[in-house]
């Protein structure tokens, strides 16, 4: 029987959002479905790498010493891809561009590279100094066809180095925490009375809920009236200027029986079971895996005209778009999708079967091995 890969998984980052949570994930399914040995590195005592370990995945732990120009950084990095005997490395995160280079660069590392792409491009990075830094790359995979576009727009990148291959989702198992809303709505302790409109992920800015309190408050000058379930928690070591002005603005509106703020939850399907439609409200998302998720409920999505959400909700019924940031053009979209939710909720459930299909993680996965596997040949 062939011996399975070591694949280097690097995520040097302080953070948890989206990103962390999704290469963690992806670590795991590649272990499980055994196209890779995945071994996960990053910092001592990150959240992301907390949660490997309590995913019971193999780690190993180093830093970064400066963002650029990192010769430090990147041999400790090459001692760790020498001892686990990694055959290929994959990074995650824009930031350790510099830090893959230098590793090519300076010590010399011949394994492949691969870069999985989760921050759009939006502005030019022609210049001699990240044409060189992206060079390392040996593949290069983008979630979406405009992202692929957006890169070839913006950088030197040699497209025969681009792959697209979508993120993924654990159908089965995400659809197997559905609830009965009225069940999904106990266990998180809500009672609405009104239709409950969802918006998950950080709190911050530009994810949109301040927007999204606005748009309610214009739906109740129309005498027009929705409730709100608020998923998620504010950005970690951060100040909470903006957590306090959503409460501020809940206040001061009269919106405090119409608000329901959830802290996070690995639990995301029971989020998705209690609410009638979701809202995805960010400036701009890369991706926009809370929108993939809601496909997969048959949610109807209220979404922003920008990003990664506009080619996700391309091939799906069920959804509206509006001007990002523009809280008239919510409401107005918000009172249209309301007068027709049955409608919207019958289309937006017939098309949650090709969703399915399409972000399965099993075929995702299977497709990152054969990128890899043909860097080979």
């Amino acid at each position: 029987m062939k011996k399975t890969k070591t694949l280097a998984m690097l995520c040097l980052s302080d953070g948890f959002g989206g990103l962390e949570m999704n290469a963690v994930r992806l670590a795991k399914w590649l272990n499980d479905l055994e196209y890779f040995s995945v071994v996960l590195i990053g910092g001592r005592g990150t959240p992301v790498m907390q949660l490997a370990q309590d995913m019971q995945l193999p780690v190993a732990f180093t830093k970064s010493y400066t963002r650029y120009m990192d010769v430090l950084g990147a041999y400790r990095l090459l001692k760790i891809l020498r001892s686990t005997g990694a055959e290929a490395l994959f990074a995650v995160h824009n930031r350790n561009m510099s830090l893959l280079a230098v590793l090519r660069r300076v010590w010399r590392y011949r394994k492949a590279i691969v870069y999985q792409q989760h921050m759009d491009l939006v502005i030019d990075k022609k210049d001699a100094l990240h044409t060189l830094r992206f060079a390392a790359i040996d593949l290069w995979i983008a979630p979406l066809d405009g992202i692929r576009s957006d890169v070839l727009r913006h950088t030197r990148v040699n497209p025969n180095k681009i792959k697209v291959i979508p993120l993924g989702v654990d159908v089965d198992t995400l659809l197997a925490g559905r609830l009965d809303m009225a069940q999904a709505q106990a266990q998180l302790s809500v009672k609405p009375q009104r239709p409950l409109l969802g918006i998950v992920g950080r709190i911050d800015r530009l994810k949109g809920q301040l927007v999204l309190l606005q748009a309610m408050k214009l739906l109740q000058n129309r005498n027009i009236f929705v409730e709100a379930l608020i998923a998620g928690e504010p950005t970690r070591n951060e100040r909470q200027e903006y957590m306090e002005a959503l409460l501020k603005f809940v206040h001061d509106s009269n919106l405090r029986s119409f608000v329901h703020f959830c802290p996070f939850t690995a639990d995301v399907a029971t989020v998705y079971s209690a609410v009638d439609a979701l809202v995805m409200a960010s400036q701009r998302e890369t991706y926009g895996m809370v929108t993939a998720e809601a496909m997969l409920f048959g949610l109807p999505v209220v979404g922003t005209r920008a990003g990664g959400t506009v080619e996700l909700l391309g091939s799906y019924d069920g959804y509206l778009l509006f001007e990002p940031g523009n809280a008239e053009d919510l409401a107005d979209k918000l009172q249209e999708m309301l007068a027709g939710m049955d409608d919207f909720k019958a289309k937006a459930r017939q098309a949650s079967a090709r969703a399915a299909s399409y972000f399965s993680h099993v075929e995702k996965c299977r497709a990152i091995k054969v990128a890899i596997d043909e860097l080979e040949k």
